[in-house]
């Protein structure tokens, strides 16, 4: 078993690419360098628009924002209200 800590001091910054109140904690690294990691974000933090390094799952745990890419932007508090 491995205990993850989330608090602050915990956590390591992101201040790459503009990012602001912006903090990680590695979970795991496996073959052919990928990696899991969480980010937290506090309220109004920017996670800065930048290039991904391979694929890469975004899943929302709590509170929105926006998120952007390929695709174009969605608000992502569209994926957490109930409908």
């Amino acid at each position: 078993m491995r205990l993850l800590a989330f608090y602050p001091g915990a956590t390591l910054p992101i201040t790459q690419h503009g990012s602001l109140s912006a903090a990680f904690v590695p979970l795991a690294r496996g073959l052919a360098g990928a990696s899991v990691v969480c980010i937290t974000l506090e309220p109004n933090g920017v996670l800065g628009r930048h290039t991904a390094t391979g694929d890469q799952l975004f899943m929302v745990i709590d509170g929105g924002g926006w998120v952007s890419g390929d695709y174009g932007t969605l608000n992502t508090d569209l994926l957490t209200t109930p409908h």
